[in-house]
């Protein structure tokens, strides 16, 4: 799935998203098992 962008700001721009994505849903995966051991 290679996409070509018109500038590598837009590439980079476009890496930075997928990272944050990438580093939030990592840590709902550790955050949500976590509370539920907190409020069970």
């Amino acid at each position: 799935m290679m996409r070509r962008y018109s500038s590598p700001a837009a590439r980079q721009r476009h890496q930075r998203r997928v990272a944050l994505i990438v580093a939030v849903s990592m840590l709902a995966a550790v955050a949500l098992p976590a509370f539920g051991m907190l409020f069970l």
